[in-house]
Protein backbone atom coordinates (compact mmCIF):
# COMPACT_ATOMS: atom_id res chain seq x y z
CA UNK A 1 0.00 0.00 0.00
CA UNK A 2 1.32 3.45 -0.89
CA UNK A 3 2.31 5.79 1.95
CA UNK A 4 3.49 9.38 2.05
CA UNK A 5 6.84 8.38 3.41
CA UNK A 6 9.81 9.60 1.39
CA UNK A 7 12.33 7.84 3.66
CA UNK A 8 10.84 4.49 2.75
CA UNK A 9 10.65 5.40 -0.92
CA UNK A 10 6.86 5.70 -0.99
CA UNK A 11 5.01 8.64 -2.52
CA UNK A 12 1.36 9.38 -1.77
CA UNK A 13 -0.76 9.29 -4.92
CA UNK A 14 -2.58 12.47 -5.92
CA UNK A 15 -5.79 13.21 -7.80
CA UNK A 16 -4.21 12.67 -11.21
CA UNK A 17 -2.88 9.28 -10.08
CA UNK A 18 -6.30 8.07 -8.94
CA UNK A 19 -8.04 9.29 -12.09
CA UNK A 20 -5.44 7.65 -14.36
CA UNK A 21 -5.53 4.32 -12.54
CA UNK A 22 -9.35 4.22 -12.41
CA UNK A 23 -9.51 5.10 -16.11
CA UNK A 24 -7.13 2.24 -16.89
CA UNK A 25 -9.26 -0.17 -14.86
CA UNK A 26 -12.44 1.04 -16.58
CA UNK A 27 -11.00 0.16 -19.97
CA UNK A 28 -9.63 -3.23 -19.02
CA UNK A 29 -11.51 -6.32 -20.09
CA UNK A 30 -10.06 -8.69 -17.54
CA UNK A 31 -11.31 -10.83 -14.72
CA UNK A 32 -10.92 -9.25 -11.33
CA UNK A 33 -10.99 -5.66 -12.57
CA UNK A 34 -14.04 -4.85 -10.41
CA UNK A 35 -12.22 -6.06 -7.31
CA UNK A 36 -9.19 -4.01 -8.28
CA UNK A 37 -11.29 -0.87 -8.72
CA UNK A 38 -13.03 -1.42 -5.39
CA UNK A 39 -9.66 -1.71 -3.67
CA UNK A 40 -8.61 1.62 -5.18
CA UNK A 41 -11.92 3.14 -4.07
CA UNK A 42 -11.35 1.82 -0.55
CA UNK A 43 -7.83 3.21 -0.49
CA UNK A 44 -9.15 6.63 -1.53
CA UNK A 45 -11.73 6.51 1.26
CA UNK A 46 -9.11 5.67 3.87
CA UNK A 47 -6.47 8.13 2.76
CA UNK A 48 -8.25 11.17 1.36
CA UNK A 49 -10.24 13.72 3.34
CA UNK A 50 -12.70 14.12 0.49
CA UNK A 51 -13.48 12.75 -2.96
CA UNK A 52 -12.83 15.49 -5.50
CA UNK A 53 -15.04 16.10 -8.53
CA UNK A 54 -12.62 14.38 -10.88
CA UNK A 55 -11.98 11.39 -8.63
CA UNK A 56 -15.72 10.97 -8.12
CA UNK A 57 -16.33 11.22 -11.85
CA UNK A 58 -13.63 8.62 -12.52
CA UNK A 59 -15.26 6.28 -9.99
CA UNK A 60 -18.69 6.71 -11.62
CA UNK A 61 -17.18 6.03 -15.04
CA UNK A 62 -15.36 2.96 -13.74
CA UNK A 63 -18.36 1.41 -12.01
CA UNK A 64 -20.60 2.18 -14.99
CA UNK A 65 -18.24 0.54 -17.48
CA UNK A 66 -17.81 -2.63 -15.41
CA UNK A 67 -21.58 -2.98 -14.91
CA UNK A 68 -21.74 -2.08 -11.22
CA UNK A 69 -24.41 0.59 -11.64
CA UNK A 70 -25.51 0.66 -8.00
CA UNK A 71 -22.01 1.76 -6.94
CA UNK A 72 -21.89 4.39 -9.69
CA UNK A 73 -25.20 5.85 -8.50
CA UNK A 74 -24.03 5.74 -4.87
CA UNK A 75 -20.87 7.71 -5.67
CA UNK A 76 -22.88 10.19 -7.73
CA UNK A 77 -25.42 10.75 -4.93
CA UNK A 78 -22.66 11.30 -2.39
CA UNK A 79 -20.95 14.01 -4.43
CA UNK A 80 -21.76 17.50 -3.21
CA UNK A 81 -20.00 19.29 -6.08
CA UNK A 82 -20.59 18.13 -9.65
CA UNK A 83 -19.38 19.31 -13.05
CA UNK A 84 -20.44 18.58 -16.62
CA UNK A 85 -18.10 15.59 -16.72
CA UNK A 86 -19.86 14.15 -13.66
CA UNK A 87 -23.27 14.43 -15.29
CA UNK A 88 -21.88 12.86 -18.47
CA UNK A 89 -20.45 9.93 -16.52
CA UNK A 90 -23.70 9.08 -14.72
CA UNK A 91 -25.86 9.55 -17.84
CA UNK A 92 -23.55 7.25 -19.79
CA UNK A 93 -23.52 4.70 -16.95
CA UNK A 94 -27.32 4.63 -16.86
CA UNK A 95 -27.61 4.42 -20.66
CA UNK A 96 -25.19 1.51 -20.88
CA UNK A 97 -26.73 -0.50 -18.05
CA UNK A 98 -30.37 -0.77 -19.10
CA UNK A 99 -31.63 2.40 -17.40
CA UNK A 100 -32.32 4.43 -20.53
CA UNK A 101 -35.35 6.32 -19.22
CA UNK A 102 -33.44 7.31 -16.09
CA UNK A 103 -30.56 8.49 -18.26
CA UNK A 104 -32.92 10.81 -20.15
CA UNK A 105 -34.45 12.03 -16.89
CA UNK A 106 -30.96 12.81 -15.57
CA UNK A 107 -30.19 14.69 -18.80
CA UNK A 108 -33.32 16.77 -18.24
CA UNK A 109 -32.27 17.46 -14.64
CA UNK A 110 -28.80 18.45 -15.83
CA UNK A 111 -30.32 21.16 -18.04
CA UNK A 112 -32.75 22.27 -15.34
CA UNK A 113 -29.83 22.85 -12.98
CA UNK A 114 -28.16 25.11 -15.51
CA UNK A 115 -25.52 22.79 -16.93
CA UNK A 116 -24.93 23.00 -20.68
CA UNK A 117 -24.59 19.59 -22.37
CA UNK A 118 -21.59 19.01 -24.62
CA UNK A 119 -20.64 16.50 -27.31
CA UNK A 120 -19.98 13.76 -24.75
CA UNK A 121 -23.40 14.30 -23.18
CA UNK A 122 -25.13 13.81 -26.51
CA UNK A 123 -23.31 10.55 -27.21
CA UNK A 124 -24.69 9.27 -23.91
CA UNK A 125 -28.29 10.41 -24.42
CA UNK A 126 -28.38 9.27 -28.05
CA UNK A 127 -27.08 5.88 -26.93
CA UNK A 128 -29.92 5.74 -24.40
CA UNK A 129 -32.45 6.53 -27.12
CA UNK A 130 -30.99 3.90 -29.45
CA UNK A 131 -31.09 1.16 -26.81
CA UNK A 132 -34.66 2.04 -25.82
CA UNK A 133 -35.71 2.50 -29.50
CA UNK A 134 -36.96 6.01 -28.76
CA UNK A 135 -36.68 7.18 -32.36
CA UNK A 136 -38.62 10.44 -32.19
CA UNK A 137 -36.90 11.62 -29.01
CA UNK A 138 -33.49 10.64 -30.38
CA UNK A 139 -33.97 12.54 -33.63
CA UNK A 140 -35.18 15.61 -31.73
CA UNK A 141 -32.12 15.49 -29.49
CA UNK A 142 -29.82 15.15 -32.50
CA UNK A 143 -31.43 18.20 -34.13
CA UNK A 144 -31.12 20.17 -30.88
CA UNK A 145 -27.34 19.80 -30.89
CA UNK A 146 -26.89 22.48 -33.54
CA UNK A 147 -30.24 24.24 -33.22
CA UNK A 148 -30.33 24.74 -29.44
CA UNK A 149 -26.78 24.25 -28.21
CA UNK A 150 -24.61 25.26 -31.17
CA UNK A 151 -22.76 21.95 -31.26
CA UNK A 152 -21.54 20.42 -34.51
CA UNK A 153 -22.38 16.70 -34.60
CA UNK A 154 -19.37 14.42 -34.96
CA UNK A 155 -19.11 10.99 -36.55
CA UNK A 156 -19.94 9.39 -33.21
CA UNK A 157 -23.25 11.27 -33.03
CA UNK A 158 -24.18 10.29 -36.58
CA UNK A 159 -23.30 6.71 -35.68
CA UNK A 160 -25.67 6.85 -32.70
CA UNK A 161 -28.52 8.03 -34.95
CA UNK A 162 -27.84 5.28 -37.48
CA UNK A 163 -27.86 2.79 -34.62
CA UNK A 164 -31.10 4.35 -33.33
CA UNK A 165 -32.88 3.94 -36.67
CA UNK A 166 -31.39 0.52 -37.37
CA UNK A 167 -32.33 -0.95 -33.97
CA UNK A 168 -35.90 0.20 -34.56
CA UNK A 169 -35.95 -1.69 -37.86
CA UNK A 170 -35.95 1.50 -39.96
CA UNK A 171 -33.19 0.23 -42.20
CA UNK A 172 -33.91 2.31 -45.28
CA UNK A 173 -34.19 5.45 -43.16
CA UNK A 174 -30.86 4.55 -41.55
CA UNK A 175 -29.32 4.09 -44.99
CA UNK A 176 -30.66 7.43 -46.26
CA UNK A 177 -29.37 9.14 -43.14
CA UNK A 178 -25.94 7.58 -43.74
CA UNK A 179 -25.90 8.85 -47.34
CA UNK A 180 -26.70 12.38 -46.16
CA UNK A 181 -23.85 12.47 -43.67
CA UNK A 182 -21.31 15.27 -44.34
CA UNK A 183 -18.48 12.73 -44.32
CA UNK A 184 -17.83 9.13 -45.30
CA UNK A 185 -19.25 6.65 -42.77
CA UNK A 186 -16.69 4.86 -40.65
CA UNK A 187 -16.64 1.22 -39.57
CA UNK A 188 -18.87 1.83 -36.54
CA UNK A 189 -21.64 3.36 -38.68
CA UNK A 190 -21.51 0.59 -41.29
CA UNK A 191 -21.29 -1.96 -38.49
CA UNK A 192 -24.51 -0.64 -36.96
CA UNK A 193 -26.27 -1.07 -40.31
CA UNK A 194 -24.90 -4.57 -40.87
CA UNK A 195 -25.80 -5.63 -37.34
CA UNK A 196 -29.37 -4.42 -37.81
CA UNK A 197 -29.69 -6.25 -41.11
CA UNK A 198 -28.58 -9.46 -39.40
CA UNK A 199 -31.03 -8.93 -36.54
CA UNK A 200 -33.89 -8.31 -38.92
CA UNK A 201 -32.93 -11.28 -41.08
CA UNK A 202 -31.96 -9.53 -44.27
CA UNK A 203 -28.22 -9.59 -44.94
CA UNK A 204 -28.70 -8.94 -48.66
CA UNK A 205 -30.43 -5.66 -47.85
CA UNK A 206 -27.19 -4.36 -46.35
CA UNK A 207 -25.50 -4.49 -49.74
CA UNK A 208 -28.49 -2.82 -51.38
CA UNK A 209 -28.57 -0.09 -48.72
CA UNK A 210 -24.90 0.79 -49.09
CA UNK A 211 -24.47 0.41 -52.83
Amino acid sequence: MLRDDAKCGFVKPNEATYVSVLSSCANLDERGVLCMGKQIHGYIGRNEARVTVFIGTALIDFYGKVGCLSNAIKVYNQMVVKKSCTWNAIISSLANNGREEQALDTFKKMKEEGWCPNEVTFVAVLTACARAKLVEIGLELFQSMAGEFGLVPLMEHYGCVVDLLARAGLLREASEFTRRMPFEPDASVLGALLGACKIHGTKILFIELIF
